[in-house]
């Protein structure tokens, strides 16, 4: 089984945790879909300029684009922003889990800042 990996037997078009690896990934927000995955829930994917492979967001990472962002998806086109690998606890287990950081600020500033 010289040269063989686990993580490549069973081939997915969403990113996994193994796919970041420790170093993290920036990349470019270019596109999302609403995807139906095999559970049959559907769930949004964000697709990026720099990774073949789509995003399925979670409540989390939603909630860290929307707070920077804005709550409409469309705005998030263009953005940059890391892709990170964390310890997460599912279902009672510890596992590796993906996050995002962003890593810019929203172009918009407010009439009370800008002067």
């Amino acid at each position: 089984m010289k040269g063989m990996k686990a993580s490549e037997l069973f081939p997915s078009r969403y990113l996994k945790a193994v796919d970041i690896g420790k170093r993290g990934i920036c990349c470019t927000i270019k596109d999302g879909e609403m995807a139906e995955m095999p559970d049959g829930q559907k769930k949004a994917i964000l697709y990026f300029e720099e990774v073949g492979k789509g995003l399925v967001m979670n409540k989390t990472n939603t909630d860290t684009l929307a707070d920077e962002y804005g709550d409409d998806m469309e705005r998030w086109i263009g953005k940059r922003i890391e892709l990170i690998t964390v310890k997460v606890t599912v279902n009672g287990e510890q596992r590796d889990g993906i996050r995002v950081r962003v890593l810019e600020f929203d172009d918009d500033v407010p009439e009370a800042v800008a002067g």
